[in-house]
């Protein structure tokens, strides 16, 4: 499997035919901006937490705290795979009735 194959590396929406710039809706880009800052914000709180312990001498969270943040990141990408399914949807459809009218 080549790096361009791999389904981690690869981009799924890359198609011959496909166009280059189409039309989203900014409110779908804005959530999309929300979910990852509050991926890093959780990652940063649960790092610290395995880490903190050396450093500031406090007590790391407790696993059910972590298993919950946890959750949450997965709530999230959840969250951004179904945003960015639908904006793959209405720039199909763009790229659709902009072919339709050529």
């Amino acid at each position: 499997m080549t790096f361009n194959t791999h389904p981690l590396t690869s981009d799924p929406w890359a198609h011959e035919g496909a166009p280059e710039f189409s039309t989203i809706r900014t409110s779908h880009i804005g959530s999309v901006n929300r979910a990852t800052t509050a991926i890093h914000a959780i990652a940063r709180i649960a790092g610290n937490s395995v880490t903190s312990p050396d450093s500031t001498g406090s007590d790391p969270l407790p696993a059910y705290v972590v298993n919950a943040l946890l959750g949450g990141i997965e709530s999230l990408c959840d969250h951004i795979s179904y945003i960015t399914e639908e904006m793959q949807e209405i720039a199909e459809m763009v790229a659709k009735s902009n072919g339709a009218q050529e």
